[in-house]
């Protein structure tokens, strides 16, 4: 990306590109939601970011991943519509580089 165009189009044109990769889990009984959010981003192989939400935690998965990766930290996972406030574009640049 470094300063180019990544994508042009609506917002729901931009958020559709992320259909399919978006869920919702909740934090587990007595569990805070950052503690999940921390375990969904140590598995950098299959999420590509993490946001906690109330007592929940919405992520996307990287693509051609699925929920069952996951193993329990994916259990309860639902699939919700892909909106900007996730945001979809981070599919298109990938998790945010390492800054030394």
């Amino acid at each position: 990306h470094d300063g180019g165009l990544l994508a042009s189009g609506t917002p729901a044109d931009i958020a559709a590109r992320a259909d399919g990769q978006c869920f919702v889990v909740p934090a587990g009984a007595g569990e805070a939601p950052r503690a999940r959010q921390a375990r969904l981003l140590d598995r950098r192989d299959v999420i590509i970011d993490a946001v906690p939400r109330g007592g929940e935690v919405r992520f996307i998965l990287r693509p051609g991943n699925d929920v069952g990766a996951l193993a329990g930290d994916g259990a309860n996972a639902t699939a919700v519509p892909a909106g900007l406030e996730a945001p979809p574009w981070i599919p298109m640049v990938g998790p945010p580089r390492e800054v030394l």
